[in-house]
């Protein structure tokens, strides 16, 4: 049986992660000399707070190769194949924590480590792909193959309230271009070939989630199955609000919204907001 591993940066709904028997491995998160693991010592409330209390800015960090081993190997020990799905390697060092854990493991192993080029719900919206196909019987290496083939059919726009954050993290990418001429803009961003880019430089906050749902309406062709999945970091209303006009006007076959936790919302900060769709291969 094929077995789906992820992190915790991919953020599908648990009854998802449940009805597919998806494993998780937590992303850590350090306040100082206090370190969390996403998801099972932090809740998302907990760490907000803790965000806009603090002085200095949290770190994130991957999860070790060890971390990974404990993992990988209850899951060979029960005879299954697995197939491991993680945010973005330009982003993080995640897939080469998981590399490292097939060679400690003796390298010959039934695992298959695929980047999705993406993260946060973009990211979980390919490995419920991943899921699927392994429901239906797919073999390991055509599921990575195939995944690796069809990251380019997830789009992801997103806005924050600052650059702030993603500059002080060192996740900015080429939107560092826009440092220190946006102090009155909301930026729209993307993550384009596993890094974060500029699209536009809408003036206000209504105009920016506007401009996100005609962005979206424009990738998105008539009669097309669509998946979908919204995030956002301490504004629900705006994310309610975007899922139900997708909901009117797509009719996406799957959509989730989902606040974002400790791993991603380090990087972008309250108030960021944005939009994965996907439209699912055969």
């Amino acid at each position: 049986m094929i077995k789906i591993v992820t992190d915790a940066d991919a953020s599908l709904p648990e009854a998802e992660m449940d009805r597919y028997d998806i494993t998780t491995i937590p992303l850590w998160v350090h306040f100082g000399e206090e370190t969390y693991r996403e998801g099972i010592d932090l809740t998302a409330d907990e760490f907000y707070a803790r965000l806009t209390a603090s002085k200095a800015l949290p770190t994130t960090s991957q999860p070790s190769a060890g971390q990974f081993v404990e993992i990988y190997r209850p899951l060979l020990e029960a005879g299954h194949e697995i197939v491991s799905i993680h945010l973005s390697g330009d982003l993080s060092g995640t897939c080469l924590s998981a590399h490292q854990a097939i060679e400690m493991l003796g390298g010959d192993v039934p695992i298959s480590v695929v980047d999705s080029r993406t993260v946060s719900v973009a990211e979980a919206l390919l490995v419920r792909q991943a899921a699927l196909w392994a429901e239906a019987g797919r073999d390991r290496k055509t599921i990575a193959a195939d995944l690796e083939r069809v990251t380019d059919r997830v789009t992801v726009f997103f806005t924050v309230e600052t650059l702030e954050y993603l500059a002080k993290g060192g996740r900015i990418g080429k939107a560092a271009a826009l440092m220190g001429t946006v102090l009155r803009v909301q930026p729209i961003l993307s993550i384009q070939g596993g890094i974060i880019v500029p699209v536009e430089r809408p003036r206000t906050r209504r105009r920016a989630v506007a401009r996100l749902r005609e962005l979206v309406l424009e990738r998105t062709g008539e009669n097309q199955e669509v998946w979908m999945g919204i995030a956002h970091a301490r504004c629900l209303d705006e994310a309610e609000a975007l899922a139900q006009f997708f909901r009117e006007t797509l009719s996406p076959a799957f959509l989730f919204i989902h606040e974002l936790g400790p791993g991603i919302g380090t990087h972008g900060g309250p108030g960021t907001l944005g939009v994965a769709l996907y439209h699912p291969a055969e």
